[in-house]
């Protein structure tokens, strides 16, 4: 492995640490479930502006794995397939070229 590989497995790493402590600290909780937490999810978006779609998918999929350990919910089937296929159609409206005006 690289030394660029190396930083940005490290990268990821600590910001899915980070993602998970800062999502223990609550700001609000809602009444119905859920809670506010204090930018828990700045880390992965600083992981996804640095190196790209990939990886900062990569990062919030490992980043939900350790929440869902850390505090285990229910989560029906078809919230799971209506996120993946928002991902899949954002991702293939991001290669369509925009027409350019005339």
């Amino acid at each position: 492995m690289d030394r660029q590989g190396l930083r940005r497995l490290v990268e990821l790493a600590i910001a899915v640490a980070l993602t998970a402590v800062l999502s223990q600290i609550r700001v609000y909780k809602l009444p119905q479930g859920g809670s506010i937490t204090a930018g828990s999810m700045v880390p992965i978006f600083y992981v996804a502006l640095r190196w790209g779609f990939r990886w900062g998918l990569l990062a919030g999929l490992l980043a939900g794995v350790v929440n869902y350990i850390t505090e285990p919910f229910y989560v029906q089937p078809e919230v799971i397939i209506s996120s993946i296929l928002t991902v899949l159609v954002l991702r293939a409206m991001e290669r369509v070229q925009p027409v350019q005006p005339a």
